[in-house]
């Protein structure tokens, strides 16, 4: 499952939580467990963006001076 889906998945379960009928200490555990997921994943994937970014912005010269060629 990619990085997204289960963001997407672990926002959808934060937003039913309250109304699933768990105890509150469960709900406290679980809404804590989400938002670290959540947390975690959103920099994974803010490096990764980073990095490819970096990697699409990184210019190559290619060429070569012909100084030392005459033309007679």
């Amino acid at each position: 499952m990619s990085k997204i889906k289960l963001s997407i998945l672990i926002g959808i379960l934060t937003i039913i939580l309250p109304y699933l009928g768990f105890p509150y200490f469960v709900k406290n555990v679980l809404f804590l467990v989400f938002g670290v997921t959540i947390i975690v994943i959103s920099c994974q994937l803010s490096k990764t963006l980073k990095n490819e970014t970096e990697k699409e912005n990184e210019q190559i010269d290619n060429f070569s001076e012909n100084d030392d060629f005459e033309s007679k």
